[in-house]
């Protein structure tokens, strides 16, 4: 059977006649296919072992289709009217239908209201199950109020209610920026606006079908997520508007979490690259988007698994809208080292420099950028418009063999690997260390005893049991050395799951960790639910408040060492870096403590924090978190690690338009000055300097240079030299920032009360519309002092 080719923008139809089916022969069935609503034809098949999924092929480029999976397909029921399609989805709708509008060919929403009522939108035809947990809106018009509420709810939700405002729904809430999780929970983040895409999904929770996690994004950034019950019958997309003219576009395709890369003509399986092509023979090519190269991310490496026909292989980096159809090195904006010739190619190269003879199967090619060189070079550079490059060089088999400089491009450069023949496949590692290169901070537990807990890194989750039973983590490293770091540790909840039920404090090795610490002799511990002291089986109220998500639990020994022989110990316990309790504690003599935490309700996640300095003088909460430095009141000094990495603080208190500003004084320059003053974040990682990672801008002294999330900076003011007197301020100017139509704020630097001049330096707003100030560190005997209550006159 054969009819005319199809053109573009015709509507192709497949399905099965389970009126004909039933007619036949056992084990046959009949398919028919549909072009624009007019049936084409059909025929009887013998139905296979399975049965018959929907199936379609693309075999040329620039191919593309969009597929509806759910369907059913009417006859005509009048040949002389004109029609698109007569494929009527079975996509069942609950609406308001007196207020609201949907256009299902665009999948647009639109209130028309005119009295200010709630009208509600729910989807019925994409419920919420493993294979579909998440949907995305994009916000085409604000309309009078901008009162959109996006989120889910189950399928008798009344039509009159914003979802999130009753149990069994959950919605975010575009103009007042709040997530409302039924009648008695809610949290508060800015408003969207136009254009944002926001997005909602459930995580359904394995071996628990009552249970659930739902979480929220906004241009493809996680900002809120929490565990709640599933209502019967399950959740659905349900969106709330009230005012005339808001208008939203529906995306079900889309999936979460997002890629982290994106490539071009290439099969993708978790870390093997493989050579797909097509049918011209075009470049592809792999760009990893996780994070920009800088001194926390400097070096990866990739193993050719396959030659392939030619071994058209190159491995360098690339500006971030680098074309995926060319090698790197071919255009500007990248450089790259090329297997075949052995050949460097650096910025719209037309021809290799050649160093060494082209690399084989087998072989493992490294790339990476020498920060301390690029540090050095720029430190050095009087001129402070001088353009800035990076020394980027490449590796086999460990060993380096090639370096060259690269101008750089502004948004930094990425990880980027090209293959050009049939049968070429490498496999990357990003977790890659080179020596020289700076060394991924080891966020492992290292030894542990955990029972009924799942541990990625140093985050640790409850996994509940079908009795219910305590799980938890004891740490191998006991408490009570002559290291600081060594008599204290800190847990972040993460999530408090259904009851905050997690414990936290010390006991003897072995301890049962189907028990809460504290419950049981020679264990102690502070707990979260209900904010009492556990005490070997003691109760003690100590007038301290249940803990909740994000908040930071300390718990320490105090001078063990000062009175090896005495079986009475001083145990003590922070929040948020403020001491809440400290207690006497007998345990027999020589007996090890060690580092306890244990959870006993679904949800429940917490994150460790082995290797930090307790709290010291008066510091109290002024700073929300901290890695690798020595608090004395606002004196804050780096205490390397055996690596060297990064250390800093961030304040508790975020940047505002009453205290929009702060400053660090210069103590002690240290080794290099490699201090960096700026903003970012809260919870931003202190491994990092600030200005390293998306999302966060810093001015370091060491370089002078502005630091923009791009992980390389460019310089804006002569660097800090030994002995002067340095101030560096940061802040936001609002009054430029509110004349700004897009998600960004204008922020400033000052050095010695004088503003840095430089072109406006942006920096978008994260979810909660916060930032906070972050100071980062990273050579021996750097101490700064961090100022925010001195009102000083900035010179503009």
């Amino acid at each position: 059977e054969m009819a005319s080719p199809a053109q573009q923008d015709d509507v192709i139809g497949c399905g099965i006649n389970t009126t004909l089916s039933n007619k036949g022969t056992e084990n046959t069935t009949v398919v028919f296919f549909t072009r624009n609503g007019q049936l084409l034809g059909s025929r009887r098949v013998n139905l296979p072992d399975g049965g018959f999924y929907p199936t379609v092929g693309l075999h040329s480029e620039g191919e593309k289709v969009e597929v509806r999976l759910s369907g059913r397909w009417e006859p005509p029921e009048d040949k002389n009217k004109e029609t698109l399609s007569r494929m009527i989805p079975s996509v069942k709708l609950r609406m308001s239908e007196d207020t609201l509008h949907y256009d299902e060919l665009t999948r647009r929403l639109r209130c028309s209201s005119k009295s200010s009522s709630v009208g509600a939108f729910q989807d019925l035809g994409h419920p919420i199950t493993d294979q579909f947990n998440y949907y995305e809106v994009k916000l085409l018009d604000m309309g009078l109020e901008g009162a959109i509420g996006i989120g889910i709810a189950n399928n008798q939700y009344p039509l009159d209610r914003m979802p999130g405002w009753d149990d069994g729904s959950a919605a975010y809430h575009c103009d007042d920026g709040v997530v409302f999780k039924g009648l008695s929970n809610k949290s508060t983040f800015s408003p969207a606006r136009r254009n944002e895409i926001i997005g909602c999904g459930v995580k359904l929770l394995p071996g628990n079908s009552k249970r659930a996690k739902v979480f929220f994004t906004r241009d493809g950034i996680l900002f809120e997520e929490y565990e709640t019950s599933i209502p019967t019958g399950g959740f659905y997309p349900t969106i709330g508007m009230v005012s005339a003219g808001e208008e939203v576009e529906f995306n079900f395709d889309v999936k979460w979490p997002p890629q982290n890369f994106r490539s071009e003509r290439l099969l993708v399986e978790g870390d093997l690259l493989k050579y797909v092509g097509d049918n011209v023979g075009s470049v592809g090519a792999y760009q990893f988007l996780g994070r920009p190269i800088s001194p926390g991310f400097s070096y990866y490496e990739v193993t050719i698994k396959g030659y392939g026909m030619k071994g058209e292989i190159a491995i360098g980096l690339a500006r971030r809208d680098y074309p995926l159809s060319s090698m790197p090195g071919w255009l500007d904006g990248s450089i790259g080292w090329h297997c075949d010739d052995g050949g460097l190619y650096n910025q719209e190269a037309t021809e290799a420099k050649e160093f060494r003879t082209p690399a084989r199967e087998g072989d493992r090619i490294g790339c990476g950028v020498d920060f301390k060189e690029y540090k050095a070079k720029t430190r050095n550079t009087q001129d402070e418009n001088s353009e800035s490059e990076l020394v980027v060089f490449f590796t086999i088999n460990g060993q380096k063999f090639v370096k060259e400089t690269i101008p750089i491009p502004r948004g930094g450069l990425f990880p980027t690997v090209g293959l050009h023949s049939i049968g070429e496949l490498v496999q990357i590692n990003f977790s890659a260390t080179w020596e020289g290169a700076t060394k991924p901070v080891d966020r492992s537990l290292g030894d542990t005893r955990h029972e009924r807990v799942r541990i990625e890194g140093d985050c640790v989750s409850y996994v509940r049991n079908a009795y219910d039973d305590v799980g938890g983590i004891q740490l191998g490293t006991f408490l009570g050395s002559d290291e600081p770091s060594q008599n204290y540790f800190e847990v972040t909840i993460v999530d408090v799951g259904e009851r905050g039920a997690i414990g936290i404090g010390i006991a003897v090795k072995h301890y049962p960790l189907d028990c809460l610490p504290g419950w049981n002799e020679e264990s102690i511990a502070y707990h979260c639910d209900d904010g009492f002291l556990y005490r070997q089986g003691e109760r003690v109220d100590i007038d301290a408040l249940p803990s909740s998500a994000n908040d930071i639990i300390g718990c320490g020994i105090q001078d063990r060492k000062s009175n090896p022989t005495s079986d009475l110990l001083t145990v003590f316990f922070t929040r948020n870096g403020k001491k809440i309790h400290q207690s006497e504690f007998s345990v027999c003599h020589g007996l090890q403590l060690f580092p306890t935490v244990c959870m006993c309700t679904s949800g429940e996640k917490v994150k460790i924090n082995a290797r930090v300095l307790p709290p010291v003088g008066q510091s109290q909460a002024f700073f929300a978190q901290s890695e690798r430095v020595l608090i004395e009141g606002n004196k804050v000094s780096y205490v390397p690690d055996e690596d060297m990495n990064v250390g800093g603080v961030q304040l508790s208190r975020a940047i505002t338009k009453k205290d929009s500003s702060f400053k660090i004084k210069v103590i002690n320059f240290g080794v290099e000055g490699a201090i960096g003053v700026g903003l970012a974040p809260k919870g931003y990682p202190l491994d990092n300097e600030p200005g390293w990672l998306p999302g966060s801008v810093g001015y370091h002294c060491d370089d002078g240079c502005l630091y923009e999330g791009a992980g390389i900076g460019h310089r804006i003011h002569r660097p800090a030299q030994r002995g002067d007197e340095t101030i560096i301020g940061c802040g936001i100017d609002y009054h430029q920032t509110k004349t700004r139509t897009d998600n960004k704020v204008v922020v400033f630097f000052t050095h010695n009360g004088n503003k840095i001049p430089t072109d406006s330096v942006l920096v978008h707003k994260p979810i909660t519309g916060l930032l906070f100030p972050t100071v980062g560190m990273n050579s021996p005997e750097e101490a700064v002092e961090v100022i925010t209550d001195i009102q000083q006159t900035v010179v503009f």
